[in-house]
């Protein structure tokens, strides 16, 4: 008989209220426009002396790339200044956000082609990621704080609050870049505005949605990418498209596969459990039910199936010994791994122009990790009375065992920005209500099913 133990219990409940965010009116300047006509005799020498303009051809050989679009009726694209709205939930230039933010846009994303969350993050001043060649999953430090809620990861506004402890992170989330459209990190306890305990800051994720694929003026639009890799048989597929039904619906849907082998590091030898294949799913519905109204239903799946542990070093590793030639590297468990992520949201935004008092945003959410495990390698091949004649201990299991961990999140989020004027004055006010709960269970067999 197997042996079972299951231990379900409610981790936390926070809840935040208000942020005060006071902004001082702009203050007019000033400027003498450079193409103002001046009456000085100076002047209309030198202007008299300009080369006269250059030929049509020469123009257009020299202009910017993106005139390319104006040549087939569309409008050039005019780059705009990088907005955030996760220091204060308030849209504002990053630039002036009275916080440490740093923004990673979709074009940066597309250019790096990275294959973890960590290759989209590593040059933000004040952050680091903890990575393992053996798992998928990402954890996120921020001026040295990590794990436990310090830094809030938020998934299209759902918090991802999977952790356990173990001889790795104790906080990681699991989301793949094909996903991801852009990255919000705001650095330090200015992210309080999220609430329960995230003093270290908080990176917020937004996944890609129909005006990522589709263009300004057009009705549909279909994006797709592919990837083959040589070095460890890496191979990626992702297909993302969206519709606008009408001007007041919109859908949007997409998926991404990948999968690789292990890889070899420098000196040519083959990193054991460093393959994986990895299944994603997106989708999400629009509508405008009323003027300034917007409510989208957003739902997204991941798989992530891999093998977590090393093995002992082969014999010949020259990374298998220490300076003074003997064997330091006997290995670790390992276990056969299948992770399951599920994230449901649903907001409803409000906001109009001429409406100062209710610009507001609610949403609620459920994410659900799901990590179920079998033990295939034991650090040695002895085998255990304890689990009746297969190696293994008691400690970390036996082959052929399972174990399982489950964590559910249920939270809410709804804060509105109130507007108004004191003589040159113009005040923001933000206040509202982040709440959830963390739902968790464990599943261990110290046997083997016989």
């Amino acid at each position: 008989m197997a042996d079972g133990a299951r231990y379900p219990r409610a981790l936390l409940l926070g809840a935040s209220v208000v942020s005060f965010a006071l902004l001082m009116g702009d203050a007019a300047v000033a400027q003498t426009a450079d193409t103002q006509e001046t009456d000085r005799p100076s002047e209309r020498k030198k202007q008299a002396k300009r080369k006269s303009a250059k030929p049509q051809a020469e123009q257009q050989a020299s202009a910017p790339v993106l005139n390319a679009y104006a040549q087939v009726g569309r409008a050039p694209v005019q780059a705009l200044d990088t907005i955030t709205v996760a220091a204060s939930k308030t849209e504002e230039r990053a630039i002036d956000a009275l916080a440490p933010v740093s923004v990673v846009t979709l074009e940066q994303i597309q250019g790096r082609q990275a294959s973890t969350v960590g290759d989209l993050l590593y040059n933000i001043p004040g952050v680091w990621v903890q990575n393992r060649g053996d798992e998928p999953s990402t954890a996120i430090n921020i001026r040295g704080l990590q794990d436990f809620g310090r830094v809030a990861v938020v998934v299209d506004g759902a918090r991802q609050n999977y952790q356990r402890t173990g001889h790795f992170a104790n906080g990681s989330f699991f989301l793949n870049p094909e996903l991801i459209a852009g990255i919000d990190i705001v650095r330090g306890p200015t992210a309080n505005i999220y609430g329960s305990g995230a003093i270290g800051g908080v990176a917020s994720f937004r996944t890609k949605d129909i005006e990522d694929v589709v263009r300004p003026g057009e009705r549909w639009g279909v994006d797709a990418k592919t990837i083959l890799g040589t070095n460890y048989g890496r191979a990626l597929g992702s297909v993302f498209g969206g519709v606008h039904v009408n001007p007041n619906v919109d859908v949007f849907a997409g998926g991404t596969y990948s999968t690789q082998e292990n890889y070899k590091d420098g000196t040519g030898y083959e990193v054991a459990n460093t393959g994986n294949r990895l299944n994603r799913g997106i989708g999400k519905l629009t509508v405008r039910p009323a003027d300034g109204h917007e409510v989208k239903l957003g739902a997204i799946f991941q798989e992530n199936i891999y093998s977590v542990g090393q093995p002992p070093r082969r014999a010949g590793d020259p990374n298998s010994t220490n300076a003074n030639g003997t064997n330091n590297l006997n290995g670790t468990s390992i276990y056969a791994t299948n992770v399951k992520n599920y994230t449901t949201t649903l907001g409803w935004k409000y906001s109009k122009p001429e409406d100062k008092w209710f610009d507001w945003d609610a949403k609620v959410y459920w994410n659900r990790t799901d990590n179920d495990q079998i033990k295939t390698g034991h650090t040695t091949t002895t085998a255990s009375t304890y689990c009746g004649g297969v190696p293994g201990n008691a400690v970390s299991g036996c082959i052929g065992s399972n174990r399982g961990y489950l964590l559910d999140t249920i939270g809410i989020d709804v804060h509105n920005t109130t507007r108004f004027e004191t003589y040159d004055w113009r005040h923001a006010v933000t206040y509202g209500l982040d709440a959830f709960q963390d739902k968790v269970s464990t599943e261990v067999f110290a046997e083997p099913p016989r």
